[in-house]
């Protein structure tokens, strides 16, 4: 009889664990559940005034990023010398001040994203791994109430 018990509650915590994780999956969408820095970098799209468009890999530690955005502007400004010298200068001011706005900017949407990616596996998996837990431990302590087999 205990046996059948145990059995149907572990079906009922599978059964249930499913559900939960499906209606998670549903809620959070699945674009949430993106986790970057395990199998690929995120990148970050940047478009120039100029508009050319420079990509970043996030994945990459900030003196690199920050190295990456630095040759990224420098050919900005080649750029920019080529079709306007006039207003070069003037813009080349405004890029490097831009420089450190914008790797603040790609270092925080990672990072909000990462967050973002953490909190769903956490609300998707926690409850059933304590769900299960918790029936391990009311099987355990409920063993210890059996009558004890007869010597002999």
């Amino acid at each position: 009889m205990a046996l059948r018990i145990a059995r149907g509650l572990f079906r009922l915590w599978l059964v249930l664990s499913v559900l939960w994780i499906e209606l998670s999956v549903y809620i959070l969408e699945p674009t949430t559940y993106r986790l970057p820095w395990l199998w690929r970098g995120a990148k970050f799209t940047y478009s120039t005034p100029t508009k050319a468009k420079e990509q970043f890999d996030l994945s990459r530690t900030q003196a690199q990023l920050s190295e990456d955005v630095t040759e990224a502007l420098k050919r900005e400004i080649e750029r920019l010398k080529i079709s306007d010298k006039s207003a070069a200068d003037e813009r080349l001011q405004a890029l490097s001040a831009d420089r450190d706005e914008l790797l603040a900017s790609m270092t925080e949407g990672y990072e909000q994203a990462k967050q973002k990616a953490r909190i769903a596996w956490l609300i998707t998996l926690v409850p059933p791994a304590g769900m299960l837990v918790l029936g391990l431990c009311a099987a355990w302590i409920f063993r210890g109430f059996r009558p004890a087999a007869p010597k002999g």
